[in-house]
């Protein structure tokens, strides 16, 4: 079973965004360039996918409701 964490990515430039990777527990990149939130949603996902036997379409599925919700929960209204 795998463990999943994020790595914030400092950016080379002045003025560009911090970026973040998901790095999994033997150092392999998973996703890259993701903004540190989404980064955070997505290590918790792979590390229940794992632990808990997920099929790809309940990962999906559980990834789109993550996202939306963390999405409507920091819009600007």
């Amino acid at each position: 079973m795998h463990t999943f964490t994020v790595a914030l990515r400092e950016p080379k430039f002045p003025g560009l965004q911090v970026t973040a990777d998901v790095v999994r527990d033997d150092g392999k990149i998973v996703r890259t360039g993701l903004w540190p939130d989404f980064a955070e949603i997505e290590a918790g996902l792979l590390t229940e996918y794992c632990a808990k036997g997920w099929s790809r379409d309940q990962y999906w599925a559980e990834r789109r409701v993550r996202f939306d919700a963390h999405h409507l929960a920091t819009r600007s209204i």
